[in-house]
């Protein structure tokens, strides 16, 4: 279907003639492509040889990235002739080695840093490139300059990624799985173990779809997280507020609405104990880990309600969203996680859908596209009551299906509507569904007591 439509009436008038002309031409093109071949892997090796680019200078927080774009001729500087002058080819190896240099440095400075935080005995080789003048310079520089947006806090270099932040941070993080009532971390070596399994790359695989038509919402929310970040820093500081109306920034507020699964059912069964978890199931839930993992690196920054009711799918949750259904301390959220994916794909949702002469599919696809429509449309007090950023979370991995393909139903259709209304769209099932379909006897990741029907996790889907 991508080729133009008059090939498709053209082709037979020339079949003749084609037919003629192959036994003349196949020589010929032989020719030509190896010479291009030829002449591209020559550019190629050329270009390579004069920017000095290795593998290691290319290695870059554990991914490739091309750094020699910067450090290309530009056509205006080309002589007259197409020939690159002496001086020209050495600026642009100069230039390319300063920038696989600066890199180097970069990444020698973070295992520096690393170093200090574990309190471990660095190597000398990095010692003396820390202690060069430039790099204490900037050091310095880098010390003393405040940040300036939420990222930055994050990180002190000003290309971040998702991959780079999550590694420079893996010991924090596995702290901050710790839950606050687990005072002796019982669960430390259950949850290195989870992170050694939830590699970044794996990770990256729950993204879905990014809120590509709401990024004005996004930088809405990131000016509301660092203001308020900046106050907690300034009062803690004893800081003098400057500027602004004198008023204290709100937290940004995150809503997350569910059934069951959300609300912690089967949550405290683990195989670390060998007994239930000593908490009150929505604590153990993961809306409640989020809001405390959130809370050790921003603190007081962020909120997160709940409102997760059992049995309830996402048709419940267009009805409870449309007549403001919460409790009176919960805010109206700048964004809203919908989770009712293993509702969607309950028994019931299954009936629903035969009732209506439509596949499961189908009627997943039908009550999700009202929800998002309730949210993502203005309301006429859009000024208090403003759209909020939509995320959808698939963690359905129950077994109300009997087979693995009427299983991917939910993920599915809210992959065509993430698509088509652009909203962001996570899959937690995506990311442990090898692990579950391999060995149906683990319980890590997913509801226990299978063959027999269950639809929650365990303790630690919720931790991951």
């Amino acid at each position: 279907n991508s080729r133009p439509q008059s090939n498709y009436h053209c082709t037979s008038s020339r079949r003749m003639k084609s037919h003629k002309m192959k036994r003349s031409t196949t020589s010929f093109r032989q020719y030509i492509f190896a010479g291009g071949t030829f002449l591209l892997g020559f550019s190629l090796s050329t270009i390579i040889q004069n920017t000095h680019i290795s593998k290691v200078d290319l290695l870059k927080d554990g991914v490739y990235s091309i750094l020699d774009f910067e450090t290309s001729t530009p056509i205006s500087s080309i002589p007259s002739d197409n020939q690159p002058t002496e001086n020209a080819v050495t600026s642009q190896s100069a230039a390319a080695s300063d920038k696989a240099e600066e890199v180097k440095q970069e990444l020698l400075i973070s295992a520096s840093i690393d170093a200090k935080e574990k309190g471990t005995t660095k190597d000398s080789s990095i010692n003396d490139a820390v202690s060069t003048p430039n790099t204490r310079k900037d050091e310095t520089k880098e010390k003393e300059e405040p940040p300036t947006d939420i990222c930055s806090v994050v990180s002190r270099f000003p290309s971040t990624s998702s991959v780079s932040i999550w590694r420079r941070n893996l010991e924090p993080i596995k702290w901050t799985t710790k839950h606050y009532n687990d005072h002796e971390f019982n669960f430390h070596d259950f949850h290195a173990r989870m992170m050694h399994y939830l590699t970044p790359q794996r990770l990256q695989n729950s993204v879905k779809t990014l809120p590509f038509n709401q990024w004005e919402k996004v930088g809405e929310i990131l000016d509301i997280a660092f203001k308020r970040y900046r106050y907690i820093q300034d009062q803690k500081s004893g800081k003098k507020q400057s500027g602004g109306d004198g008023k204290e920034p709100r937290k940004l507020r995150i809503l997350v609405m569910g059934g069951s699964v959300t609300a912690g059912v089967n949550c405290r069964e683990n195989t670390v104990l060998g007994r239930p978890i000593k908490l009150g199931r929505r604590n153990c839930a993961w809306p409640r880990r989020l809001e405390w993992f959130l809370e050790q690196f921003f603190p007081s920054v962020v909120q997160v309600d709940v409102a997760a009711y059992g049995g309830t799918n996402t048709r419940g949750g267009t009805t409870i969203w449309e007549y403001d259904m919460f409790p009176d301390n919960v805010p109206h959220p700048d964004i809203l996680i919908n989770t009712f994916s293993t509702n969607d794909m309950h028994v019931l949702s299954m009936r629903e859908a035969q009732s209506q002469n439509v596949t499961l599919e189908d009627g997943v696809l039908q009550m999700n596209q009202e929800f998002v429509r309730k949210v993502m449309k203005p309301r006429s007090d859009c000024n208090e009551r403003p759209p909020p950023l939509l995320l959808y979370l698939d963690d359905y991995l129950g077994n109300e299906q009997k087979g693995i393909l009427d299983t991917l139903a939910v993920n599915s259709a809210l992959h065509k509507l993430s698509g088509y209304y652009g909203f962001g769209f996570m899959s937690y099932a995506d990311v442990v569904r090898d692990f579950v379909y391999s060995n149906p006897s683990e319980e890590w990741f997913s509801p226990n007591e299978w063959p027999e029907r269950q639809i929650h996790h365990t303790a630690g889907g919720h931790v991951a």
